[in-house]
């Protein structure tokens, strides 16, 4: 037998036999060339459509390791809010550990007021770049090999190249909103060093959850 497919061959090898050998069935051979099947045209044309609409999720960023993503994405209602709800009740969490934080500050924001009228562009800087990494990332993820190293490492270059930009404009802005260039250098750094973590730790997640098994889309 010129080609053949093994049965515990991928379905998408009988694709690439077609396409390779310009053939409209594929035999599926067992040990000793025994044939056990034929995977016959219909069943190819399906295997493309499966794998093409595949493919095109994963470009989205809807990737999980060892999981049907197709499933997913067609998956019902309560489904996907029990694949989404854990890592949103984490976030939950988080936020509410990172008030828990805010709130040793207490006596510095009363001294201050004016620091508090620029606490919600910090967090609001922070996510949108942290969104931007973890999309880039994901669909990196899902279309290239990464060397997880150096594209950390640009992203770090890249997460302080916007923060220092965001930095001089957030801190121009807080200076003559506030008045103060101490406030100003305060909001200033603050978006710089904000910027920077979220790109950084936007990329890592990703990565993380690739490593470990779990889908970098939803968890991140």
């Amino acid at each position: 037998i010129e080609f053949s497919l093994r049965p515990d061959q991928d379905q998408e090898e009988a694709v690439f036999l077609a396409v390779e050998h310009d053939a409209d069935t594929i035999p599926v051979v067992a040990e000793h060339n025994h044939i056990v099947g034929i995977v016959r045209p219909q069943s190819i044309i399906n295997v493309m459509h499966s794998e093409h609409l595949e493919e095109g999720l994963v470009s989205a960023g809807l990737h999980k390791s060892g999981s049907d993503i197709v499933h997913l994405a067609t998956a019902h209602s309560f489904q996907l809010v029990k694949a989404r709800l854990p890592w949103l009740i984490f976030g939950t969490l988080a936020g509410l550990g990172l008030s828990f934080v805010l709130s040793f500050f207490e006596q510095s924001l009363r001294t201050s007021i004016a620091l508090a009228y620029f606490i919600p562009v910090i967090p609001y800087i922070a996510d949108a770049v942290s969104t931007q990494s973890e999309a880039i990332t994901v669909r990196a993820l899902a279309n290239l090999k990464l060397r997880y190293s150096a594209y950390l490492a640009q992203e770090l270059l890249v997460g302080m190249l916007l923060g220092l930009m965001i930095g001089v404009i957030g801190g121009f802005g807080a200076l003559l909103i506030a008045g103060s260039s101490h406030i100003a250098l305060v909001v200033g750094l603050s978006l710089f060093v904000s910027s920077t973590i979220a790109a950084v730790l936007a990329s890592a997640v990703p990565i993380i959850f690739k490593k470990v098994g779990k889908d970098p889309a939803i968890g991140s």
